[in-house]
């Protein structure tokens, strides 16, 4: 320890400020940040916690000139403790404490980490409702049981075909009245912390990492049990600190997987038997990284703090080697009642369908048999199979004619896709191209996100610097709305116009991962 502390005082920033002098103009505060955290990084973390836990309140001593524009005139007088670590005056309030427990949240936290979660569709009314039935015979394979059990705590884990409806199905859990009841006949009188994260292959290095799912957790576990944040982290609890936590400071400091790993590891253990934590964590094949450790470290993490963990992927091999023998359900062995009442439900919407129906009703059930066999329990079979058939419908209420449609449809989602694309239009194809195209090359070069009005600007000027049009097509409220028709005329809705719930803009993404995966074929 002694080399760690004899190490910070070599760099010529922090002599300055230990010796209460004016920093040199021309350091920034991002030099300055830098300086200071490699040096936090040589103490021992738990030294370090353990000087917090019995002064709670570490301060750095000195000042920061004006002249540099780094929290002009701070001074904060304290004292050294045995490792080292500067602490403050113990007359300070607590309020300093909740400060640092916020730059830590938002530190954690970073735009985008709930997107792919706010997109995923809710599930269609009265579907899945057998997963939280009163009559346990209802609710296969124990998933209440799972729930509640004080000793049943493996991992459950939720698994089937693409497509057929993992996301929505956990979106439903996560988003049920009944969830937190049931976690709490688990927890007793303890308090129960729960997270859930969805993973999106295509979407931005946030949405597939290690570091994003750690990142995520975290922020949503430290929001509900916030106290511990001196201890979880202590490295970013003194460096705060010793910034006089401010936010003049550019602190652009990047959380590395191995701090926050231990992070999420030192949370789980000090609330375990004080509190509980339920993880749920969606779309483990979509993780962009060695799934076999994913695999690994949840396992343990679970194991080792007795959490309650509920994943949900498809079948393969790495995920079903680890869970088969765990808790579990299959998705298309149990959704048959769930996709016979989406059919019904959407074509009962159409005109041209009831009308059908009432001059042709064995005939219109037969089709609506066929059609749920046709989709073997993968729910986005029904949505694709089912949108084509309206669209006939609608201008072609003819039974010969909707059933020939049927019957030129396939069964598997790759081949349904090209049979969606064959029956466009000329220049709906060409426009469908054209769209694949940008939005797929925008996303490889320039990042996740598609803002509307770049693609319609994009798609509908081929040289941009000839975009000379009336003032009010420009404005951007007015583009997703007209680009949105264009999607759903030109790609069946396969790519399609989202907003944001939380900062209200809208982007342009895949309607699901299958599609993202047939144009990269």
């Amino acid at each position: 320890m002694e080399t760690a502390i004899a190490d910070m005082g070599r760099s010529d920033i922090l002599k300055e400020i230990s010796a209460g002098q004016p920093l040199q103009r021309g350091v920034d505060g991002q030099s300055l940040s830098q300086h200071l955290w490699n040096s936090i990084c040589l103490l021992d973390e738990s030294s370090i916690a353990k000087s917090l836990r019995n002064q709670n309140r570490p301060v750095c001593s000195g000042k920061i000139g004006e002249e540099s524009g780094l929290v002009p005139g701070a001074e904060a007088v304290g004292h050294v403790d045995a490792v080292g670590v500067i602490l403050a005056d113990p007359k300070l309030d607590g309020t300093i404490d909740v400060v640092i427990r916020k730059r830590i949240l938002d530190g954690i936290g970073c735009s985008g980490m709930f997107d792919r979660q706010d997109r995923i569709s809710a599930a269609f009314p009265d579907t899945f409702s057998w997963l939280f039935a009163e009559d346990p015979s209802n609710s296969p394979m124990g998933f209440k049981g799972w729930l509640s059990s004080p000793v049943d705590n493996a991992p459950f884990w939720i698994t089937g075909k693409p497509a057929s409806g993992k996301r929505t199905f956990m979106k439903f859990i996560v988003t049920h009245q009944n969830l937190q009841a049931m976690l709490e006949r688990w927890s007793g009188r303890r308090k129960v912390l729960s997270a859930k994260v969805s993973f999106w292959g295509p979407g931005s290095p946030l949405q597939k990492s290690q570091g994003g799912l750690l990142r995520s957790l975290l922020f949503q576990l430290l929001r509900q049990r916030p106290d511990p944040c001196s201890t979880i982290v202590p490295r970013r609890y003194l460096f705060y600190m010793m910034t006089n936590y401010s936010h003049n400071l550019d602190l652009d400091i990047e959380w590395e997987v191995p701090e926050l790993r231990a992070a999420l590891e030192r949370f789980t253990a000090q609330v375990d038997g004080a509190d509980c934590s339920a993880l749920f964590i969606d779309g483990l094949e979509e993780y962009g990284g060695n799934q076999t450790e994913l695999v690994t470290f949840l396992v343990e993490l679970q194991k080792t703090h007795h959490l309650k963990l509920c994943i949900s992927s498809r079948p393969w091999n790495v995920f079903a080697d680890a869970f088969r023998a765990n808790p579990s359900l299959r998705m298309e062995d149990l959704t048959k009642n769930d996709i016979h009442r989406s059919v019904n439900a959407h074509l009962q919407e159409s005109a041209g369908f009831e009308e059908l129906r009432r001059l042709y009703p064995v005939q219109i059930n037969k089709l609506i048999h066929d059609i749920e066999t046709k989709a073997q329990g993968v729910f986005f079979c029904v949505v694709l199979v089912v949108q084509e058939l309206l669209i006939e419908v609608q201008d072609n209420p003819r039974l010969e004619a909707v059933r020939k449609t049927f019957n030129s449809l396939p069964q598997d989602l790759e081949s349904l896709y090209n049979a969606i694309q064959k029956g466009l239009s000329n220049s709906q194809r060409e426009n469908a191209s054209k769209l694949y195209q940008l939005t797929y090359e925008w996303k490889r070069l320039c990042g996740p996100t598609v803002d509307p009005t770049t693609l319609w600007v994009a798609f509908e000027f081929d040289d941009v610097t000839d975009f000379d049009c009336p003032l009010e097509t420009k404005r951007s409220d007015d583009i997703p709305p007209i680009l949105s028709r264009l999607l759903v005329g030109s790609t069946r809705g396969l790519l399609q116009i989202y907003r944001h719930l939380s900062y209200y803009q809208y982007e342009v993404d895949y309607l699901h991962r299958t599609a993202f995966d047939w144009l990269r074929l």
